[in-house]
């Protein structure tokens, strides 16, 4: 894992943000994805500074768009945005989790 993985994965991991189990490094269909909770069906992406290039970025619209297709919703963060506004990136996933129980 990358460091700002690891930042993530400890405000994630033994459910502490509002009981919700999330798994790391999990397999979906042809792809691993950073972090995953079944519950909610939310995939978490963490991208780097190699996710700004054109074909990276390519990739990751269709492997959102592979991901959606699995009745999953995805988010992304920049490990920037972990490292330096871990708040933030904590209210936008809860957020997510809260809209996944009312659905």
């Amino acid at each position: 894992m990358t460091p700002a993985e690891k930042l993530l994965w400890e405000q994630l991991r033994n459910r502490k943000i509002d009981g919700f189990r999330f798994r790391r490094q999990h397999p979906i269909d042809e792809f691993i994805v950073d972090f995953f909770c079944y519950e909610a069906n939310l995939v978490i992406e963490m991208d780097g500074e190699v996710h700004l290039e054109t074909a990276q970025s390519e990739r990751d619209v269709e492997r959102t768009r592979i991901l959606n297709g699995h009745g999953l919703k995805v988010i992304r963060f920049k490990n920037e945005e972990v490292e330096n506004m871990m708040n933030d990136v904590i209210i936008q996933i809860k957020k997510e989790l809260m809209e996944s129980k009312s659905s």
